[in-house]
């Protein structure tokens, strides 16, 4: 007589004996067998006797051989172990343990499958201009959902401005969040109120177009520099989130910020080179006492890289030896904000290394072009062509001598005696460094460039007027700059 479902729950009801907590172990074993690697697991912590059952080898032996078959082979734990001949003896291999080191097994109950899930950004453009009114960032995010479905919270994408301060006496670096922006790329739904809504995406691919507003009152330049034996930086960065519901922990892909570069404004930029460029700059340095006196004038505080800088030098010397050499350098000045000091920001190795690797492929790309030209192929058939000095060669040369873009002037300022002296060059934008900018920063820094005067006699430098020889506050910009503001205006 077969039985209704009533009838069921009522006989379940009554007798409420468990049955399968009293089954020998062959038959535990043979369920075991048809179990996968995480149930065996969790079923082996219910109690001793199923964890023994667990531990038996031939499980492991049938488990390990079904894996490798079924190729389910993710990525070796540590080195991999080819499987053995069927023919070798069950007693002689640990199977778990030989189960464990071959294979890999992704850690987490919450997390399952949904870590195979993988979210990417494609953007348009990473890099962005500070305080423009259109300061957006646009792009493609991407999700691609390996499991049959999941639901979430929403895709959002997570901005980040960050500070970093790192001193070598200090154990570790000191970071600061500026402010972190979340955009959903699914709805208008924001990151606080996430859990208002739950969106299921099916098994497969899913593309979502993105256009998100920057705030621009709070995104100062990208910068990283040294200054006082500290180094300092702002940046930003970016990346992917699938917010899934409690208890399942939020995706996170990359886990590590994808870079973003953030320019200076170039209004600002032009505004600050527009007031430098109508003030002058004048000041006058005494060194040992009053022995030697020399006075630095320039027409103005803001000059372009490449234009002519027309400098002039009184030097008044009442020392008892003559100085031959003046020399002029630009340096980068930092200070801290609220302090009156600058600090000179010395350039490492590896940005004076660039910087020549950078004049020599200068001086090779014109060797190339002259070599070219027509008039070089014709000169090339004359005897005598190969006599000539290559004045190309012999400035990289001179260039490579130079420290960091310093210009070497021959005087005579004879002991006893008072010269003015009229220099003129030009800063190449290569002397600095590549990105050169000069802001009132908006958080802790203050940026600017000066140019270091030193005057040297025979045999050993005037190291006493090394320090105090120094413009002070200049304005150095591209020419670019404002070409790029007369054609927007």
């Amino acid at each position: 007589m077969e039985k209704s479902p009533a009838d069921l729950e009522e006989f379940v009801w009554v007798d409420n004996r468990d049955f399968f907590a009293n089954q020998p172990p062959e038959v535990i074993l043979n369920i075991f067998s048809k179990l996968a690697v995480k149930d065996l697991g969790q079923a082996a912590l219910v109690c001793r006797q199923w964890w023994a059952v667990s531990l038996e080898p031939s499980l492991w032996r049938s488990l390990f051989l079904e894996a490798k078959r079924a190729g389910t082979i993710e990525k070796p734990a540590r080195e991999s172990v080819s499987a053995p001949d069927d023919s070798w003896e069950d007693e002689l291999v640990d199977w778990k343990e030989r189960y464990r080191t071959t294979y890999h097994f992704r850690k987490g109950i919450f997390m399952g499958d949904r870590k195979k899930n993988e979210i990417t950004i494609r953007l348009d453009s990473a890099c962005l201009v500070a305080e423009d009114p259109a300061l957006t960032l646009t792009g493609e995010v991407t999700l691609i959902v390996a499991s049959k479905s999941i639901t979430t919270h929403g895709i959002y994408i997570e901005f980040e401005a960050y500070e970093r301060r790192f001193a070598p006496d200090e154990e570790n670096e000191k970071k600061k969040t500026l402010w972190t922006l979340h955009h959903s790329v699914t709805d208008e739904v924001a990151w606080e109120a996430r859990t208002s809504r739950k969106l299921t995406f099916m098994q497969g691919t899913h593309r979502f177009r993105f256009r998100v507003p920057f705030p621009r009152s709070t995104a100062p330049p990208s910068i990283t520099r040294h200054i006082q034996s500290i180094q300092y930086s702002i940046a930003y960065g970016m990346r992917g989130v699938i917010a899934y519901p409690w208890p399942f922990l939020d995706h996170w892909n990359p886990i590590a910020l994808y870079p973003l570069i953030v320019l200076p404004s170039p209004h600002t930029r032009l505004a600050l080179m527009t007031a430098a460029r109508e003030a002058p700059f004048e000041e006058t340095f005494s060194r040992l006492g009053p022995g030697l006196e020399f006075t630095i004038s320039l027409p103005k505080s803001g000059f372009f890289f490449g234009e002519k800088v027309r400098m002039t030098i009184s030097v008044r010397n009442a020392m008892p030896w003559d100085y031959e050499q003046i020399t002029v350098r630009p340096i980068e000045l930092m200070r801290w904000r609220g302090q009156p000091k600058w600090n000179s920001v010395e350039p490492t190795k590896a940005e004076l290394v660039a910087r020549h690797l950078r004049q020599h492929q200068q001086h090779q790309q014109r060797q190339l072009r002259r070599l070219l030209s027509p008039r070089t192929l014709a000169a090339a058939h004359q005897p005598d062509a190969a006599d000539h000095a290559d004045p190309d060669q012999q400035a990289l040369v001179d260039a490579l001598l130079q420290y960091a873009g310093e210009q070497v002037f021959r005087v005579a300022v004879r002991k006893n005696s008072a010269r003015r002296f009229v220099l003129e060059f030009a800063v190449d934008e290569a002397h600095v460094h590549p990105t050169p900018w000069c802001l009132p920063h908006t958080v802790e820094l203050e940026h600017r460039y000066a140019l270091k005067v030193k005057l040297r006699k025979q045999g050993l430098w005037a190291a006493s007027t090394t320090e105090k020889a120094m413009t002070g506050s200049i304005v150095f910009d591209t020419p670019r700059l404002l070409l790029h503001h007369q054609h927007q205006t």
